[in-house]
């Protein structure tokens, strides 16, 4: 997506409480992290979760919103395949051992 951004030059994306609210709704979990490094894609080797998982929205309370209520992040609404394909990958870890079948989680990646 951040790529598709960049060749369309969109920029970055900032959301506000309530947008992100509203997609934490579809989700069973909200997760939040941070990027480490240059590299800015949703990958266990460029993130660092900085959050406690929660399913009634209090992580998002606690992202850094501007001046204007609005945080730059990436989000994605993640199934069982996209979270152990990013969040997961090189880790020893499985969604078995987090989550149930069906569940999805909100990933937020604070820029």
């Amino acid at each position: 997506m951040k790529r598709i951004n960049k060749l369309l030059n969109l920029g970055d994306m900032k959301y506000n409480k309530q947008e992100l609210t509203k997609r934490a709704k579809e989700a069973t979990f909200v997760e939040t992290y941070e990027y480490v490094g240059k590299n800015h894609s949703i990958h266990t080797d460029t993130v660092k979760y900085i959050g406690n998982s929660s399913f009634d929205n209090s992580e998002i309370d606690e992202l850094p919103f501007d001046e204007n209520g609005e945080v730059d992040a990436d989000v994605e609404l993640m199934d069982r395949e996209d979270y152990e394909r990013t969040i997961l990958a090189n880790c020893s870890s499985t969604w078995d051992d987090m989550y149930d079948d069906g569940d999805k989680v909100l990933v937020i990646v604070v820029k």
